[in-house]
């Protein structure tokens, strides 16, 4: 993970351009979300080098618009068409990879603050946590629920990352174990992350 965002300083094409909105599309839908570290999703991953520096890791199992109070978006507006896509799916906040980049405090990090500070972003009204999916409505229409502070996080971040997950999300999952009942902290071990440093995560 290290890896793929520090490819960024040595490969000034980082930003050049990305596949057609058609052909992302396509990816997603015939790819899987990964499941643990697959070596050549990584070497691909890092050979296109195109990961922004705020990773996020555990798929939440539905799209960013699914579970979205409408009226959030009257403070973090977004494309109506591409944040009901598969490739625009919610990831859980509460598991980052950040790295201090100017991108992030200005893009994320900034709106992010500014949104927490205004109860009606967060929060807006009548907003509720439990979802209610029927059928295929875990992308394209609402389930009746809002993530919070977790919303906000995954607008920001496909915004900017042209609501697809596959430049948001770092692909690797077999480092983390979330545990909900326990609020203590546990060491975990991340060799596969390149960064050969344990990390603190907050089991919440």
């Amino acid at each position: 993970m290290c890896h793929s965002i520090q490819c960024r300083d040595r490969n000034k094409l980082y930003n050049g351009p990305v596949p057609s909105v058609e052909n992302r599309d396509r990816r997603e839908d015939l790819g899987n979300i990964p499941s643990g570290f697959d070596e050549d999703v990584h070497a691909k991953n890092l050979k296109e080098c195109k990961k922004y520096p705020y990773l996020l890791h555990s798929f939440t199992g539905h799209g960013i618009f699914a579970a979205t109070h409408k009226d959030m978006y009257k403070y973090l507006p977004t494309n109506d068409t591409e944040i009901r896509k598969r490739k625009a799916k919610m990831f859980e906040a509460g598991l980052a990879y950040i790295v201090r980049r100017d991108e992030v405090l200005k893009d994320v990090i900034k709106w992010y603050v500014l949104c927490a500070l205004e109860k009606d972003c967060m929060a807006p009204r009548n907003s509720m946590p439990t979802c209610f999916f029927e059928g295929h409505t875990q992308y394209e229409e609402w389930a009746g629920c809002h993530r919070f502070d977790q919303s906000a996080l995954n607008i920001l971040l496909a915004n900017v990352n042209h609501y697809d997950r596959h430049y948001y999300t770092s692909d690797i999952v077999d480092f983390f174990e979330i545990e909900r009942e326990f609020d203590d902290e546990e060491e975990i071990d991340m060799p596969a992350l390149g960064c050969n440093k344990p990390m603190l995560v907050n089991n919440i």
